[in-house]
C-alpha cells in the first residue's frame, strides 16, 4: 500500500510543476513590460511639443532642462531686460554663470518662458536626459517618424527635413536663422498610442501658419550661440567647449574633434538661510557640501576658514558669509579709526618709556622721603 501511494504523490507533484512555472514567468514578464510601457508613455508625452524642433534648438532645450534653476533665473532676467537687443543680450551674458545652453535660449523668449513656467515638465524631462541620452534621442526619432508618416513633417520655406539610415534630421533653411515651430501635439503624430495625453502648448498669436504648424519669426543668432549638435548615429549630444567663431553644418560638427560629447555637470545650489536668533546669515548644509573637493581639487585648511583649491593652486569661489550685526562703515571712518588706534599705541609706548626712565633714575639717586629728604641706600 505504501509504495503505490508514494509513487502517486510523486507523479502528482511532477505534473503540477509545469503549471506553476509558466504562471510565475508570465507574471514577471508582465511587470517588466508595464514598467517599460510607463517609461515610454511618460517620455513620449514630455517630448511631444519639442521633438519637431530644429536640431539646433532641440539641443539647447535638452541641455537646459537639466539646469531648471538656471532656466528660471534666465527667464526672470529676460523679463526685466526686454528692451535689450540680441547683440546686447549676448554681451550681457558674460557676467552670468548659467549654462551656455540656457544663455542661448534667451534668444528664443517664447520657448524659454514656457519652460520656466512649466516646472513639472522641465524637471521631468531633465531627469530623463541625465539618466539616458540615447533613450531620449531614440524616442525623439520615433516621434519624428510618426509625424513624417502622418504627413505633418515635411520640407517648407522654414525648415529642411532629411531622412536617411532611419534618422530624421531637421535643419533650418538658412545657416544663421531659425524658425521655431508650435503645433498641436494631438494631431501631428496621428492617432496617439498611449493612455496619457501628450503635452500641448498653445502657439503665440504672432506666429505664422504653414500647413498644420505655426512658425515664429526668423530668429537670427551668431556662431557663439550655435555650439551644439546631435550625433544621431550614436545617440548623444555634442558641444564645442571653445568659443565658436564660424558656422559649421551639423554633419561637420559631429565629425569634428572640436565637438565633444556633452556630459551633465552636477552643481549644488547655494541656499542662504537667515538666522533670526543672531541676526546673521549662515550657509546651510547644501552649500557646505561645496567644500567637498571635486576631481582635480583639494581642500586647504587655515586657522580661520577652509577653502577649496585646484591642483594649480587657484582658489575656487566660495559663498561669502555676511554678518549683519557688523555694519559696514565708510572708508574715511575706517581711516580715522586706524589713525586713532595708532596714536593710542604711540602714547602708551611713550608712557612706558617715561615710567621706565623715572624708575631707573630713582634707583640710581635713591628713594624720595615724604618730607622731601633723599635717603641713600
Amino acid at each position: 500500500m505504501k509504495a503505490p501511494t508514494l509513487s502517486l504523490l510523486i507523479s502528482l507533484s511532477v505534473a503540477a510543476i509545469p503549471c506553476i512555472l509558466p504562471a510565475q514567468a508570465a507574471g514577471t514578464i508582465s511587470v517588466s513590460t508595464s514598467v517599460h510601457t510607463d517609461s515610454h508613455e511618460e517620455l513620449d508625452s514630455l517630448l511631444a511639443p519639442v521633438a519637431l524642433y530644429p536640431d539646433t534648438v532641440l539641443t539647447h532645450v535638452l541641455i537646459a532642462s537639466t539646469y531648471p534653476l538656471d532656466v528660471v533665473a534666465a527667464w526672470r532676467w529676460q523679463q526685466n531686460h526686454q528692451h535689450l537687443s540680441d547683440t546686447q543680450i549676448e554681451a550681457a551674458m558674460s557676467g552670468y554663470h548659467w549654462d551656455p545652453s540656457v544663455k542661448a535660449l534667451l534668444l528664443f523668449s517664447d520657448v524659454l518662458g514656457i519652460m520656466a513656467q512649466d516646472l513639472d515638465w522641465l524637471q521631468a524631462l531633465g531627469n530623463h536626459v541625465v539618466t539616458d541620452q540615447a533613450y531620449v534621442l531614440g524616442r525623439v526619432q520615433l516621434l519624428r517618424d510618426k509625424a513624417l508618416r502622418a504627413g505633418y513633417l515635411s520640407n517648407n520655406s522654414y525648415q529642411h527635413v532629411s531622412h536617411s539610415h532611419k534618422t530624421i534630421v531637421i535643419t533650418s533653411v538658412r545657416p544663421h536663422t531659425v524658425y521655431v515651430p508650435f503645433y498641436d501635439t494631438r494631431r501631428v503624430y496621428g492617432a496617439w498610442w498611449h493612455h496619457r495625453a501628450p503635452v500641448y502648448w498653445h502657439h503665440p498669436g504672432h506666429y505664422r501658419r504653414a500647413g498644420s504648424l505655426y512658425y515664429s519669426p526668423g530668429i537670427r543668432f551668431s556662431a557663439s550661440f550655435d555650439f551644439g549638435a546631435i550625433h544621431w548615429r550614436n545617440r548623444y549630444v555634442v558641444v564645442n567647449r571653445q568659443p565658436v567663431r564660424r558656422y559649421h553644418s551639423p554633419v561637420k560638427r559631429v565629425r569634428s574633434s572640436d565637438y565633444q560629447r556633452w556630459e551633465h555637470k552636477h552643481r549644488t545650489p547655494v541656499k542662504v538661510v537667515r538666522s533670526t536668533e543672531r541676526g546673521a546669515r549662515h550657509i546651510s548644509t547644501l552649500s557646505r557640501q561645496q567644500l567637498t573637493p571635486l576631481p582635480g581639487q583639494r581642500v586647504v585648511k587655515s586657522r580661520h576658514n577652509s577653502t577649496v583649491r585646484r591642483f594649480d593652486n587657484k582658489p575656487v569661489k566660495q559663498p561669502v558669509i555676511i554678518n549683519k550685526t557688523r555694519q559696514e562703515k565708510p572708508a574715511y571712518t575706517q581711516r580715522q579709526q586706524t589713525m586713532t588706534r595708532q596714536g593710542d599705541r604711540l602714547r602708551r609706548t611713550e608712557q612706558r618709556q617715561v615710567k621706565h626712565r623715572t624708575s631707573s633714575t630713582a634707583r640710581q639717586q635713591g628713594s624720595a622721603h615724604r618730607d622731601g629728604r633723599t635717603i641713600n641706600r
